[in-house]
């Protein structure tokens, strides 16, 4: 699964009519509240901050570059 998560203050109405525009297939939101907290919380270290996870929904990589992303997977086979 693929999710977006908007991590930084943004305006919501923008957030959506980026997504519609990017034709974006996957489920989109924004933090809402404290973004620094949350990203604390969630171990996000920069922007953008990547994980993948397994069908069982266990971190199998994570802060990674999407230029990474076929290298990765193919470490985690």
């Amino acid at each position: 699964m693929t999710i977006v998560v908007q991590a930084a203050k943004a305006d919501g109405a923008k957030l959506k009519d980026w997504v519609r525009q990017n034709a974006v297939p996957f489920p989109a939101g924004m933090i809402r509240g404290d973004e620094s907290k949350v990203r604390l919380a969630w171990g996000v270290k920069s922007l953008p901050w990547l994980t993948l996870t397994d069908a069982q929904h266990v971190v199998r990589a994570e802060g990674f570059n999407v230029s990474e992303i076929d290298r990765v997977c193919e470490r985690i086979k």
